[in-house]
C-alpha cells in the first residue's frame, strides 16, 4: 500500500473494499459484511510504525506514544476517512448497547457501475471495455433494486480491536513488532467483540 506492491495508494485500496463489500451485502439478504480495525504495531519509533531498520532506537519493541500518534494509528485513520466519505455510522441499539459502544454499522450507498475511480472490478471491466460483463452487472442491479437507479446500500460492520492488541510482551519475538503470538485470552477477547457485533444481525435473518 506503499506503491511498492499495489502502486495505488491504501485509500484507493479501502475506497475500492467499501464498494465491494457493501454491494456484496445489498445484492442479497442475509450478508454481514465485517471490516477488522488495523492492529497496532509497536516499533520503536516515535509513533510505533516502521521507517526502516536504522530509525530504530532500540532493539525490543514498544509502546505506542499516544502524544504523538494518536490512538489508532496511520492505517485505521485511513479507514476512518475512507469510511466518512461514502458510508453514514449508526450506532448499534438493544438491550445490550451499553456495551456496544465499540462497535458501529456504517450504512454506504454507493453507485458500483459510476464510481470507478478506485481500483474496482467495475473500473477494469470499463477499462478494458468490457461491455458484455458492464451490461450483465446493469440488468442485476436493477433487477435487485427495481430502480433505474444503479445506487446500492449495503451495510458494513466495523470490528474494533486496535486498543486489545496495544501490548507489547504480545509479540512473536524481538523487533517483530507486527505480529502478533497466539495468546488464547487475547484472542477469545477479540471473537467475543465480534460476536457482540455481528449476533443482532444473525438472530434478524
Amino acid at each position: 500500500h506503499t506503491g511498492k506492491e499495489t502502486r495505488h495508494p491504501l485509500m484507493d485500496d479501502m475506497l475500492a473494499a467499501i464498494m465491494y463489500l457493501s454491494n456484496f451485502t445489498a445484492s442479497k439478504d442475509n450478508r454481514i459484511a465485517v471490516w477488522r480495525s488495523a492492529l497496532p504495531q509497536h516499533f520503536p519509533t516515535r509513533d510505533g510504525h516502521f521507517y526502516g531498520w536504522k530509525k530504530m532506537q532500540k532493539d525490543s519493541c514498544s509502546f505506542i506514544d499516544k502524544r504523538n500518534s494518536g490512538f489508532q494509528q496511520i492505517y485505521n485513520k485511513v479507514y476512518d476517512e475512507a469510511f466518512s466519505k461514502l458510508c453514514q455510522p449508526r450506532q448499534q441499539m438493544g438491550e445490550r448497547a451499553g456495551q456496544l459502544c465499540y462497535h458501529h454499522s456504517h450504512r454506504c450507498e454507493i453507485n458500483p457501475l459510476g464510481d470507478v475511480g478506485y481500483q474496482t472490478i467495475y473500473n477494469f471491466w470499463r477499462t478494458n471495455n468490457c461491455t458484455e460483463q458492464m451490461e450483465r452487472e446493469q440488468l442485476r442491479l436493477a433487477k435487485w433494486n427495481g430502480i433505474k437507479e444503479k445506487h446500492v446500500t449495503g451495510t458494513i460492520l466495523r470490528w474494533n480491536v486496535f486498543n486489545l492488541f496495544d501490548q507489547t510482551k504480545w509479540h512473536s519475538k524481538d523487533l517483530d513488532c507486527s505480529h502478533f503470538c497466539y495468546i488464547p485470552p487475547l484472542f477469545e477477547a477479540a471473537f467475543e467483540r465480534l460476536e457482540l457485533l455481528i449476533s443482532p444481525l444473525l438472530a434478524s435473518f
